[in-house]
């Protein structure tokens, strides 16, 4: 196939909240180098080239670049690279590829001049490095020595492509990384697109937000133990008061002292003289056992510390929620001296533009930052909305697609079958915990609506079930949830004997991962049960083991060790990261697949609907209300179509059905 490297030389400044903001117009494309493999050519302008510059697109089918939507993120408008998508041209992200090939090791590095060291590059002159890591402007340095820094950027991507395609031939990953390829020109579409904010509604939910701090506030003071010293008024904001409401200790109190003398004159003859004196108050707490020291020993009081106390203590509640309020306040609208917040990340387009992350996390899938927009809660969502005129926003979800996952990788017949005659595993689970047979639990909970019984789904089987998936332990779900241990316990037991072929699968993964593990020359990092404390011990290494699953999906292990109070080390393989990467992993690929088909769809269509957000297993559109229907029936048959998909790019039967939820609304919340 013939191909052509791509690299832009660009100013980059940092703008609403990105690090390096490509989508600000006010940064320029001084260079664009290119080159085929075998030469390299570069086009320069001291001033701009302009983002619509006519680039020779039409002989090549794929175009190969190093973090290259960085690059893309510049030229998505530009007509040349349109026209080349269009007519179903392919990209290459050395930087992607190598995090896929390296099976998301997070100790591997990538960027360019390792690879270009590991795979036969030339090293470069790093002075033009040394000048923009100065905070230089590319259009500030030296212009010969700038083209010939980008010139030698797309002959070493290309020696590294090259290695890369060889190696992902060897490894029978050439599909997957061309999977993810897609899946990153959709990402760089939805990163362009961005999320749409209605201000006006932002302000008035903003409002809403102050009005119930400064209740819960009033709330707080109201409900502190007569204990709590009337002269210092409680300050739910301050951590020492916290920790003193909720654990007890001393607090600094003035009170006045007799000096033993009377004033003999004045207005004040005959009264007691007195001074002000410092003193330690002892309060005694509401009661709570420390649950965690600072490091200079004092009680923790942050969120993990409050989410593991009673929930039933009204206090402890009433925290919880100004801690929330006032996170939401301070991250998603604007923080208390306004210099922070997600209204200040909004775009002239009238957009905010989260980025993604698509080579961060251990299993594949994607992440987001500066801001979050996988991340925003329920109670913020409202102020997304449509950029059209009478538009809406369209949500579509996998329904239970990590179980789903799980039968296909166990080959648990059983669940396959429970997964097509449509069991609600939340309502298995609750029958489980509360011993009561299946059909009763689901009909209180799905026909008689019984408000117990959907409590009981939400707040015990609910987070038994997301737990579970994530490869929690029964005692660290009891203790995060106040649920009795004996019932989470009696969860997973039912469980595993329902679906042997569960536990089986891990227990091979195990074996696996054991008898292919290399010794790294990393020394072994220990844990001692007895204090806590992290050390070292010569001639003791960390073990790393490389499992693959299907579609030559690779993941990497690090195992971890504990020193016991008899100071024997054990290693051991973690089993939550056992139980949760070859899950999230296996999701986050039919997940890349599928939206890479819907970006192919809509990529003619962007005058009626467009990408805006990817969610873990849910995909965010913004449609004008004329065609909503059409590119809802569309985009849900697309998205339900994975065993065409799989069988067709990885030959692989995928014999579990996946289906796919759809809600819209005018804006983000109505989709909830």
């Amino acid at each position: 196939m013939k191909y052509l490297v791509l690299d832009l030389e660009v100013t980059a400044n940092k703008s609403f909240g990105r690090e390096i903001n490509a989508l600000d117009k006010r940064n320029v494309i001084t260079a664009v180098a290119l080159s085929d493999g075998k030469r390299a050519s570069c086009i320069y302008d001291v001033v701009e080239i302009p983002r619509d510059v006519k680039l020779p697109l039409n002989k090549y089918k794929l175009l190969v670049g190093q973090n290259f939507k960085f690059d893309l993120l510049y030229l998505w408008d530009n007509p040349s690279l349109r026209e080349f998508i269009r007519n179903g041209g392919e990209v290459w992200c050395t930087m992607l590829a190598e995090y896929l090939l390296t099976a998301q090791d997070p100790d591997v590095k990538k960027d360019l001049n390792t690879l270009s060291e590991k795979y036969g590059g030339n090293l470069k002159d790093d002075w033009v490095s040394g000048q923009i890591k100065q905070g230089i402007a590319v259009n500030k340095i030296d212009s010969e020595a700038l083209v010939d820094y980008a010139k030698w950027d797309t002959l070493n991507t290309s020696t590294v492509f090259l290695a890369q395609l060889k190696l992902a031939k060897s490894l029978g990953m050439l599909p997957l990384i061309r999977t993810y390829m897609k899946h990153l020109l959709a990402v760089t579409e939805m990163e362009y697109n961005g999320l749409h904010v209605d201000l006006e509604a932002a302000e008035a939910s903003r409002t809403e937000c102050l009005d119930r701090v400064e209740q819960l506030k009033i709330e707080l003071i109201n409900s502190v133990p007569e204990w709590w010293p009337p002269h210092t008024p409680f300050n739910p904001s301050s951590t020492n008061h916290v920790s003193l409401l909720l654990f007890g200790g001393g607090l600094k109190a003035t009170r006045q002292v007799g000096l033993g003398e009377v004033y003999k004159t004045g207005l004040r003859a005959g009264q007691e003289k007195t001074k002000k004196e410092e003193y330690i108050l002892q309060l005694p707490g509401i009661g709570f056992k420390s649950v965690s020291l600072t490091s200079t020993g004092k009680n923790k009081v942050d969120d993990a510390t409050l989410a593991e106390l009673p929930r039933s203590n009204p206090v402890v509640n009433l925290l919880r929620e100004y801690r929330k309020v006032i996170k939401i306040l301070g991250t998603y609208y604007y923080s208390e001296d306004e210099t922070k917040g997600l209204l200040l990340k909004v775009h002239p387009d009238g957009c905010i533009h989260p980025e993604f992350n698509t080579t961060v996390t251990a299993t594949g899938r994607l992440s987001s930052s500066k801001p979050n927009g996988q991340n925003i809660p329920k109670e913020v969502m409202g102020m997304f909305n449509s950029r059209f005129k009478d538009g809406v926003l369209i949500e579509f979800d996998f329904s239970q697609l990590e179980i789903c996952v799980q039968a296909c990788l166990t080959n648990s017949k059983r669940m396959m079958k429970d997964i097509a005659e449509g069991v609600d595993f939340h309502c298995l689970r609750l029958s489980y915990a509360i011993d009561e047979p299946y059909k009763q639990v689901y009909n209180k909970v799905h026909v008689e609506k019984d408000p117990e019984y959907c409590d009981k789904r939400k707040n015990l089987a609910k987070p038994i079930s997301f737990e579970k998936a994530y490869g929690a332990a029964p005692q660290t779900i009891a203790a995060r949830h106040e649920i009795p241990l004996e019932v989470v316990t009696a969860v997973f037991k039912k469980e595993d004997l329902r679906y042997p072929e569960v536990p089986m699968f891990y227990n091979n993964m195990l074996m696996e991962l054991e008898t292919t593990a290399d010794i790294t020359n990393e020394l072994l990092k220990i844990r001692d049960k007895n204090t806590g404390t992290f050390s070292n011990v010569q001639g003791e290494y960390h073990k790393k083991a490389v499992y693959t699953s299907l579609f030559n999906k690779r993941y990497v292990f690090k195992d971890y060790a504990v020193m016991t109070k008899n100071h024997k080390i054990f290693s051991y393989w973690k089993m939550p990261e056992l139980q949760n990467y070859p899950i999230q992993g296996l999701a986050a690929d039919l997940v890349a697949l599928v939206v890479g088909k819907v970006f192919d769809y809509l990529k003619d269509k962007s005058e009626d609907c467009v990408m805006i957000c990817e969610v873990h297993d849910s995909l965010i559109l913004d449609c004008r209300g004329d065609k909503k229907d059409l590119i809802i029936h569309d985009v849900k048959s697309i998205m339900e179509s994975v065993s065409e998909y799989t069988k067709a790019i990885f030959d692989e039967d995928w014999s579990v059905p996946l289906t796919v939820d759809c809600h819209y609304g005018d804006n983000w919340r109505a989709c909830k």
